[in-house]
């Protein structure tokens, strides 16, 4: 993928690097969504709904447990 992993210490956020190894736009923030004590769920469901909505049309993935069980 021609990205390096991002320095963490510990304290600071260190979750995505914006640019690969020739300076290029690997990925950008759209919006920051604040900070929160545990997983906001349902607002990561509806912002899941709203950016991939295939993934709630497809019954495979719809039911059972949130995570998808790929080995399947």
């Amino acid at each position: 993928m021609g990205v390096e992993p991002l320095e963490f210490d510990g304290m600071q956020d260190s979750i995505f690097q914006e640019y690969d190894h020739n300076g290029n736009v690997f990925m950008s923030y759209l919006h920051d969504y604040g900070y929160f004590n545990d997983l906001p769920y349902q607002l990561y469901l509806e912002e899941l709904k709203k950016h991939y909505p295939h993934v709630f049309e497809n019954k495979e993935y719809t039911n059972g447990d949130l995570i998808y069980d790929f080995t399947k």
